[in-house]
């Protein structure tokens, strides 16, 4: 689903664009099962994450955006982990005031997100959830469960309360952040079209 309204305060503060941005997708994967996951981009909208065997899903787009014709330069600085940092701790912040047990961080997990944060904001990877079984085994942990969102958005000045926010305003973003895990990491890389994007992925170790 994808929406055209746009947050008059997002315009304001729009980096290298007439408008602000915002894109958001989700996946799980359980290992008893077959992995179900649902891959979507939109403005604002949101998606669940089936718990049952099916295809992936893919939405035709309103906007589309160009192919890159040369990879796109990220901006690397400590900048990048004090996003990370912040939206682990917003996170965290939000399952506590839910009585859930907050989220171990783990650089081995943020490592592996940040990669992938990277290669999408550089153009390499499509804004999705390629890759992500490879992700989780990357990460070289014992455990029982896995999840991931992703998202980027533009032109705001604060891209990590944006993005926690538009997560928790979907539910399949949000019963991944309400999920049984424990431990998570995230990964924030910005190009230098103010392009920001986040991965976050959560397991349940054993």
């Amino acid at each position: 689903m994808k929406y055209s309204r746009l947050n008059p305060q997002a315009r304001h503060h729009a980096v290298r664009s007439i408008t602000a941005l915002v894109a958001l997708g989700v996946i799980a994967q359980f290992i008893t099962a077959t992995p179900a996951n649902a891959n979507t981009r939109w403005r604002r909208g949101s998606i669940t994450v089936p718990t049952e065997t099916v295809p992936t899903v893919r939405v035709k787009q309103t906007v589309k955006r160009p192919a890159p014709k040369t990879v796109k330069q990220i901006a690397r600085s400590s900048h990048n982990q004090s996003l990370e940092r912040r939206a682990h701790a917003q996170i965290n912040r939000y399952r506590t005031a839910q009585n859930l047990p907050p989220l171990q961080w783990s650089e081995a997990i943020a490592t592996q997100a940040r990669k992938h944060s990277e290669a999408m904001a550089q153009g390499r990877t499509p804004f999705s959830h390629q890759g992500f079984s490879s992700r989780v085994r990357a990460t070289r942990l014992n455990f029982r469960s896995a999840a991931e969102n992703v998202g980027y958005n533009q032109g705001y000045r604060n891209p990590v309360d944006v993005a926690v926010k538009g997560w928790l305003r979907s539910p399949g973003h949000k019963r991944n952040i309400e999920g049984d895990f424990n431990v998570a990491g995230i990964g924030v890389s910005r190009n230098s079209q103010g392009e920001v994007y986040f991965t976050q992925v959560f397991l349940k170790s054993r």
